[in-house]
């Protein structure tokens, strides 16, 4: 009998054959799934002997299709042998042999791909009242496999919706898992609980870790999402350091997006974080020797640093959310925090200019001009860097820091001389100027803001204003030359319609007539 099969599977029965009661049960016990089907010699029943030959000629029979490349005729020998093997089973119910009969059964169904079948024999080998563990890690074995076999081919054929993990936040459904799902889940279980006594293959951990992912996956698909925690946490205990481990972990606390939960999602990203990391360390020092297990380090590696970023995405997010529900001052400390943790990420400038938003909100513009100021430092080319500088600029004009708010503006029209803002921060210089005390470079400063055509022609009142503001200035300075060109223009400017600016303009003329007045009686010379 072919014996390359990863499996052999599970099942007893209570049995009666020769001798006492105590001798059949310590037969069946002896005989177990992972015993190889008898010789014919073995067997003292002469029918029962004759089943088996016959069972293994078909499979014997099927074994040389394969080898002629002829698989459909192999697929169709061991069926038949599992056929009978099964139907042994069934007849010789007190053979000793009788759990054997059940696995060669399953696993020749397996071989010929037929999956239900398998499932069927599976189900009957691990319900055996007779079957020890190592029986029932057969069974489960293959017939966990053999569902997954089975619902994958169903989805290929349109029969079953293919699994889909929900994304963001979803609209959950929760409903059962169609049939097929739910007799694998419960194999699954099985394998998990039973795996170490598995000896008939050396990866018994890493296929239970595998099954119990999937079914983490099918309850996820089928939006059972507590559930499929449940799973997910369990594969994170039961199998550190292994590569389902570190999937487990990620869909984990991708779970929490679906519901919404942020304050879950950051606990879950806590739990999630060294289970990934601890399979890293596992699997690049396996990589040593094992080229999948350095294909697996590279795929977990990038799992760590999406984790990683999405870490960071739930601690801006969550200071967005404190801002939004009117808890300024914490949101302003969460986005310090997240800028000072992730100071190389793209979102730190905008966590400090929100930051000092929060700040302004909170009432304490002491920490927000603060904020803006190592905005500035650290990130000055930031797209956030003009704004961060304009805010500032007027929270020292609000704290009477005149001189410091008019570097401020000078400096920003000297970096970003074509920037949208650069009229408001012509004319805010030029008031930061006159408040500081410099009367006449105040007033050119506002003769600049009412020159620039842009400027004149987007707020012609406010160029108005300014200009009958500097001309008063430069008159004050004893320069009235310069006050009559001012005046001037704000005579000629087009465009005004503000009760006060008109007046002005109108007090304009006036002006220019006793500044010339003034200018004709000066000393020649001065």
């Amino acid at each position: 009998m072919n014996r390359t099969w990863n499996a052999i599977f599970l099942g007893a029965l209570l049995a009666a054959g020769a001798g006492s009661e105590v001798a059949r049960a310590d037969a069946l016990k002896k005989y177990q799934a992972d015993h190889v089907v008898p010789q014919k010699r073995e067997i003292d029943d002469e029918a029962e002997r004759a089943a088996v030959g016959d069972a293994q000629l078909h499979i014997e029979r099927g074994s040389q299709m394969r080898d002629a490349g002829r698989m459909d005729e192999a697929r169709a020998e061991w069926r038949v042998g599992g056929e009978q093997f099964q139907h042994l089973a069934d007849r010789f119910r007190s053979s000793e042999w009788r759990l054997t009969y059940q696995r060669a059964a399953l696993e020749n169904f397996y071989r010929a791909g037929e999956w239900t079948l398998a499932a069927d024999a599976a189900d009957k080998l691990r319900a055996d009242p007779t079957a020890n563990d190592v029986s029932r890690a057969i069974a489960s074995r293959f017939g966990a496999g053999a569902l997954q076999q089975e619902a994958f081919a169903q989805i290929k054929a349109g029969g079953l919706e293919p699994l889909k993990i929900p994304g963001g936040k979803t609209a959950l459904k929760p409903r059962p898992p169609p049939t097929v799902w739910r007799r694998f889940i419960d194999l699954a279980d099985v394998y998990s609980q039973v795996h170490a006594s598995d000896a008939q293959v050396k990866n018994a951990a890493e296929i239970a870790a595998n099954f119990e992912l999937l079914t983490g996956q099918v309850e996820l698909s089928y939006h059972n999402v507590e559930e499929a925690r449940q799973r997910l946490a369990r594969i994170m205990d039961r199998f550190p350091g292994t590569p389902e481990s570190a999937d487990a972990a990620a869909l984990y606390a991708n779970s929490y997006l679906m519901t919404g939960d942020d304050a879950g999602r950051r606990t879950a990203l806590e739990k999630a974080r060294p289970a990934i990391h601890a399979a890293l360390v596992k699997q690049q020092e396996l990589a040593k020797s094992n080229p999948e297990a350095a294909q697996q380090a590279e795929r977990i590696s990038k799992m760590e640093e999406q984790l990683q970023k999405q870490e960071q995405q739930q601690g801006y997010a969550g200071a967005v959310a404190m801002l939004n529900a009117g808890k300024a001052a914490e949101a302003a400390q969460a986005f310090e925090r997240y800028a000072a943790d992730n100071k190389d990420d793209p979102d730190a400038a905008g966590a400090l200019y929100n930051a000092g938003v929060a700040w302004d909100k909170a009432g304490n513009h002491k920490s927000a001009a603060a904020v803006r100021e190592k905005l500035l430092a650290d990130y000055p080319d930031s797209k956030l860097a003009p704004k961060a500088m304009l805010a500032l600029a007027s929270a020292r004009s609000h704290a009477k820091e005149h001189g410091a708010a008019a570097k401020l503006y000078a400096d920003y029209l000297a970096k970003y001389p074509k920037s949208e803002e650069r009229c408001l921060a012509l004319q805010n210089l030029g008031v930061e100027t006159d408040l500081g005390g410099s009367k006449a470079e105040g007033a050119r400063r506002y003769h600049d803001f009412a020159s620039d055509p842009k400027c004149a022609a987007e707020d012609p009142n406010s160029a108005a204003r300014l200009l009958y503001r500097a001309g008063a200035l430069y008159a004050e300075a004893k320069q009235d030359q310069k006050a009559i060109e001012a005046w001037s223009q704000l005579s000629s400017l087009k465009g005004v319609t503000d009760t006060v600016a008109k007046s002005q303009v109108a007090d304009a003329k006036a002006q220019i007539a006793l500044a010339k007045a003034r200018l004709k009686k000066a000393p020649k010379g001065k």
